[in-house]
């Protein structure tokens, strides 16, 4: 008989890494997981509690965790648990937008992970899937398959027939009002089958597209998609995104519900609580455990790396996962020179268990590594002398761009150039206040300056510390 594989988390008393950086998902587990945002929460079920659908944004900085927010509340409608008084169907397969999306082949994907997520949610009750719903689904999974040739659909109307006849279409031919009607077809089935009040369909990764790209297919939804009755519609992107859109086309923003949610950045007691949450809800008992796991980084590493993350929980639990691997790397190649490069079972566990104190990996081993890693991917962005001086001036006071043009000693057109790769490289974060604008170090780069690495960002890493 086979022995049954242990991970090294399972090792450590979890099911998987608590460091996870994948968005929760609209089930009753993942909502234990949630860290709950007040104000935001009462702002967004306010908008959707809209009769006959709606367009509500979710905006904010990347890794705040808009995807998460949006599927807890999916979950909390469908439970009845959010005090609002409908049903709607989760989208269960949200659409992420794409570099060389169009209108209409953004419309194909939101339609056909409409259609997946009544299947899902068929399934899930153990009911069957509607007439139209299940051959729409056939018909899209099998254009899926083949590359702008045959397939066709039928639109009579706001009607569909998946039948061949005189009037087909091709997939690859097929217009926004050929999208409406299906849409509207696919509702209709979903209240009638399912029991619901409509359904839940979001447009997420927006900032994939330049703005005015953006903007261009909102418009062009605006008088097509966004007509179809009982669909309520969410779009999840970028900081300020509502004032974005208003600014260049009011037709369309005049058709979002309110003025858009926008999420904050998390305070140093919602993130710890957001860790506490992870490590109490991937807790897996074991029979020779004699006490709960617990966090596999100490309180001080999940404060540094708070602070490094501009209250962005991705940053943070993606720099701790990654922080963890690379002790366990080091751990592997000592063990793998010890034995000559013929490991057993269960060794990797065994021999990183013993560089851990209490089950958590001690400061002295962590802090080390966290410098290390920081100055190393630093040096790695190849950053020009002006960017590493723009990087210690905001480190030096966090000044406004100004302030920093006059102290860099160069031309603001340079200076600018440098903090807008900077922002782009995410290793500073504008922050907008009254009186102008300053920049704050993120990251790495904040590790680096905490430390005072700064002059080690030239030479063999392996001899910086």
């Amino acid at each position: 008989m086979t022995d049954k594989a242990i991970t090294i988390w399972q090792e450590l008393g979890f099911c998987s890494t608590p460091y996870h950086t994948h968005p929760l998902k609209p089930t009753d587990d993942d909502v234990l997981l949630h860290v709950a945002r007040t104000r935001e929460s009462a702002e967004f079920l306010t908008q959707i509690e809209h009769v006959g659908g709606g367009i509500t944004i979710i905006s904010g900085d990347v890794g705040l965790g808009k995807t998460s927010f949006l599927n807890v509340h999916q979950r909390l409608l469908a439970a009845n648990q959010a005090g609002v008084a409908l049903r709607l169907l989760i989208n269960h397969d949200i659409t992420g937008v794409t570099a060389d999306d169009t209108a209409e082949s953004l419309a194909r994907h939101l339609t056909f992970n409409l259609v997946s997520s009544i299947v899902k949610e068929c399934v899930a009750k153990q009911q069957p899937v509607p007439k139209e719903a299940e051959r729409i689904q056939k018909w899209m999974s099998h254009e899926s398959k083949r590359s702008h040739v045959g397939g066709s659909i039928q639109i009579l109307g706001s009607g569909f027939s998946a039948e061949h006849g005189s009037s087909e279409t091709p997939i690859d031919d097929m217009r926004l009002e050929n999208w409406k009607n299906i849409l509207g077809l696919l509702v209709a089935e979903a209240k009638t089958c399912l029991g619901l009040h409509g359904v839940i369909i979001a447009i997420d990764n927006t900032e994939t597209l330049p703005i005015d790209e953006l903007v261009k297919i909102l418009m062009s939804y605006r008088d097509t998609l966004f007509v179809v009755d009982d669909i309520w519609w969410i779009i999840i992107g970028r900081k300020n995104l509502y004032s974005q859109i208003a600014n260049r086309d009011p037709r369309v923003s005049q058709r979002i519900l309110g003025s858009g949610i926008e999420l904050r950045p998390l305070n140093s007691e919602e993130l710890h609580e957001l860790v506490e949450k992870r490590i109490r809800g991937l807790r897996i008992d074991s029979p020779g455990r004699k006490k709960p796991a617990k966090s596999p980084l100490s309180p001080q590493i999940h404060k540094l790396l708070y602070a490094a993350s501009c209250g962005q929980p991705r940053y943070m639990l993606k720099a701790a996962d990654d922080l963890f691997r690379a002790i366990l790397v080091d751990v592997r190649i000592k063990l793998t020179k010890e034995n000559q490069g013929l490991l057993g079972s269960g060794m990797i566990n065994k021999a990183l268990r013993s560089e851990l104190v209490d089950d958590q990996v001690p400061d002295t081993l962590a802090e080390p590594m966290l410098r290390k890693r920081a100055i190393d991917a630093l040096r790695s962005r190849g950053l020009s002398d002006i960017q590493v001086n723009a990087l210690r001036i905001v480190a030096a006071s966090g000044p406004t761009q100004v302030e920093a043009r006059a102290k860099a000693g160069r031309g603001s057109r340079a200076t600018d150039e440098a903090l807008a790769l900077l922002e782009a490289a995410d290793l500073i974060v504008k922050i907008e206040q009254l009186g102008g604008s300053r920049h704050v170090l993120k990251g790495d780069a904040w590790i680096c300056n905490h430390y005072g690495d700064w002059n080690k960002l030239s030479g063999p890493v392996d001899t910086l510390l």
